[in-house]
């Protein structure tokens, strides 16, 4: 039979000797716990890896062609858009009768049109002939970096600056001979504005349909001008 008052003695004792056990443990506790969460940790990974290892070349080869037709894409669509401004304004001088007197600008900016599409059509195709054999994204980037990744993309500007320049041309053109064309060009960054003149942008906006651009949006891009 158990004395009475001994649990009382015993377990203060116990619970000190836990407490103890505890202490003189925790370290190796710790250390237990650390090595089993960089274990959990290392095969995570190491399962990560594996999986990326087998499906980079998948989103490799969809990354690739991806920026391929993207730049084939930004190619057509600025051919297309040259010679629409160019059929464009040609019909329009035609119909004011000047016809022989702008024969020799649509022959120029044809060949300039073709040009420029041969031209971005070589550089697309080395880009995909180089970077064909690459394992890497950013490898594959730096052969688009100078088309239309950067900032200041050469394919868009390059576009936008001969479509600016046709409907300069033929505005000037028609003003030599007492004619009205604005123009076919709608974009209302400070380069057109001041090369084909705000008047002459929103008249274009509305002969295509386009709503008129308000006075606050052509100033908000005169001031972001660099």
């Amino acid at each position: 039979m158990t004395p009475k008052g001994h649990f009382e003695i015993n377990w203060p004792l116990k619970q000190e000797k836990k407490k103890q056990y505890y202490v003189a443990n925790q370290t190796k506790l710790k250390e237990y716990q650390k090595k089993r969460y960089a274990k959990a940790l290392d095969e995570k990974d190491a399962y990560w890896d594996a999986k990326w290892k087998e499906e980079k070349p998948q989103f490799l080869k969809a990354w690739k062609e991806k920026k391929e037709a993207k730049g084939r894409d930004i190619n057509n669509t600025g051919m297309e858009f040259s010679k629409r401004n160019l059929q464009t304004g040609s019909k329009q001088l035609k119909s004011f009768g000047l016809e022989n007197d702008t024969k020799d600008i649509i022959k120029h900016f044809e060949g300039k049109i073709d040009e420029t599409y041969n031209n971005f059509k070589a550089k697309i195709d080395h880009a995909v002939n180089s970077s064909r054999d690459l394992d890497e994204f950013d490898k594959v980037d730096e052969f688009y970096d100078d088309l239309f990744n950067n900032k200041s993309s050469t394919m868009r500007t390059t576009w936008h600056d001969i479509q600016m320049s046709i409907n300069v041309e033929l505005i000037q053109t028609a003003r030599k001979f007492g004619k009205k064309y604005p123009g076919c060009m709608t974009c209302i960054c400070y380069k057109c504005q001041i090369a084909i003149g705000v008047k002459n942008i929103k008249k274009a906006n509305a002969n295509l349909g386009y709503s008129i651009p308000s006075n606050s949006r052509f100033e908000d891009h005169m001031r972001r001008k660099k």
